[in-house]
């Protein structure tokens, strides 16, 4: 049967009702289109506020810097509420040796600069590792002492220091510098040359070692 010039225009021509279904099954779409995103953005930010593991402990081996013969490494656990920091380093000119933590976990400068400065993510200025939390950086911990063979072996535990959070250890250095801290002189306590470098990783287990530390 063939088409009329009337019945043609009908087929091109949307109805009223036709667009109405239309615009219903678009909303529809639409609507469903809307709810899949809030789920998604539901579950983006439930992933966002799951609690990150604390791990066991945190490892930092020393390299030499500045020329230097240092080397060794240092070890951080918890323990009582506070971080324990253990440190044996060889290869030192005996005496004192400022020991700090510094910001940037990186140990590529033959110098060591690249390590940044001290670890201070409270802002406050440098000081003795001994005095109250708040009266020096995080990351100063004062002196270790080398013996005439050029071996340090150091312990301290610190409140101003962790394994997550702000005032997390990993991903930063730790540093050895050539002199003493002498704990005042702003903003590193004068303690000369980096001259051992170590970036800090977590680990799940400390390795058996046979370096002893002494307690302090």
């Amino acid at each position: 049967m063939a088409f009329r010039k009337d019945h043609f225009n009908v087929l091109r021509k949307p109805t009223t009702k036709s667009l109405l279904i239309t615009a219903m099954v678009s909303g529809m779409i639409s609507c469903g289109g809307n709810d899949y995103d809030d789920q998604l953005t539901d579950s983006s930010a439930l992933n966002s506020n799951e609690s990150v593991e604390t791990p066991a402990a945190a490892m930092a081996t020393l390299v030499p810097a500045s020329n230097s013969n240092a080397s060794g490494e240092v070890r951080f656990y918890p323990i009582d509420g506070a971080l324990m920091v253990e440190v044996t380093a060889m290869g030192l000119q005996p005496g004192s040796h400022g020991f700090h933590i510094h910001a940037v976990g990186d140990c590529s400068a033959t110098d060591a600069s690249s390590a940044g400065s001290h670890f201070a993510p409270d802002g406050n200025m440098h000081g003795a590792p001994q005095e109250a939390v708040g009266q020096h950086h995080a990351g100063d911990l004062g002196n270790i002492e080398a013996s005439v063979t050029g071996v340090a072996q150091y312990q301290r535990s610190s409140t101003a220091l962790s394994l997550t959070g702000t005032h997390s250890v990993i991903g930063k250095a730790v540093i050895i510098h050539a002199e003493q801290d002498d704990l005042q002189t702003q903003p590193s306590g004068d303690a000369g040359d980096r001259i051992a470098c170590g970036v800090i990783t977590a680990v799940s287990e400390l390795p058996e070692t046979e370096l002893r530390v002494s307690r302090i």
